[in-house]
């Protein structure tokens, strides 16, 4: 993050790398570089250790009263969504036709907290959904017609830059974010076209690998008995199988008596009742 604010300064990059006519010194020195890149990264496998260890705490917030609950996701939900438009929608005016140039306390800011605002604010509507919080975004979110994009996610992932950067280099004009009808109709269009390529790479790469790796490196078996780090004395197993057989002889006029557990104790406690005769 400082770093990314230090370079910012000393660069003079601009919070989009987007300019008029040409990529200036962003793209290549700031943008695509992964040791500035890496922060939402970071954010989420923090993340990923704060539910594993506080995941019975966040579900209790489900339990509080309702109005408090409505009022404590109504301003959560407020200030996420408020974070992510400012960091997507915050250089609009840095890029397009007539780009305006804004000030190191402007650039500066953006560069150290903008991609750890995006990520966090994405962290907090997960845990919000997970904790009960969610409401109609998470129902709309758990909708069982996302499952098959899910499946194409981490494709997506590694397809949609490259594609990215084939459509900017076949540009044969100056691309500006004006109009914004213009920009929708392109953003539909790369849309499609990534997710119609991480399908055909899911297809014949991805899910043939998975299952190559299954039938290479086939999951361990679950061992047969269970209870085998049981010590004896609890489980109240014979040791020997002779002691088994003697403790099922039961008379045949009593007809069969069910075992429960499986180690012959209900049986043990009939014979002891009944008098058998030598």
């Amino acid at each position: 993050m400082l770093a990314a604010g230090v370079a910012t300064w000393y660069y003079k990059f601009a919070t989009s790398p987007l300019r008029a006519g040409v990529y200036g010194k962003e793209f290549q020195y700031y943008y695509t570089k992964p040791y500035f890149r890496f922060i939402p990264y970071l954010v989420g496998i923090f993340g990923g250790w704060l539910y594993h260890k506080y995941a019975k705490r966040m579900e209790q917030l489900a339990k509080m009263k309702p109005l408090t609950k409505l009022v404590l996701s109504v301003q959560l939900w407020a200030v996420t969504i408020a974070i992510e438009y400012a960091v997507i929608f915050g250089t609009h005016n840095d890029a397009g036709i007539a780009p305006t140039v804004e000030s190191p306390g402007v650039t500066i800011p953006y560069a150290i907290f903008g991609r750890v605002g995006w990520a966090g604010a994405l962290l907090t509507q997960i845990f919000l959904c997970q904790a009960g919080l969610g409401g109609p975004i998470n129902d709309f979110l758990s909708w069982r017609g996302w499952l098959p994009l899910s499946r194409l996610t981490y494709s997506v992932y590694l397809l949609h830059y490259g594609i990215n950067i084939a459509w900017v280099a076949q540009l044969r004009h100056v691309y500006s974010y004006s109009p914004d009808f213009q920009s929708v109709v392109i953003f539909l269009g790369l849309i499609a076209t990534v997710n119609f390529c991480g399908v055909l790479l899911f297809l014949f790469v991805e899910q043939p690998s998975a299952n190559l790796e299954k039938l290479l490196l086939p999951a361990p078996r679950p061992p047969r008995n269970v209870a085998t780090n049981i010590p004896d004395q609890k489980r109240n197993i014979p040791e020997h199988s002779d002691q088994v057989e003697q403790k099922m002889e039961v008379p045949e006029e009593l007809g069969e008596i069910p075992d429960h557990n499986g180690h012959g104790d209900f049986v043990q406690t009939a014979e002891e009742k009944l008098e058998i005769p030598d």
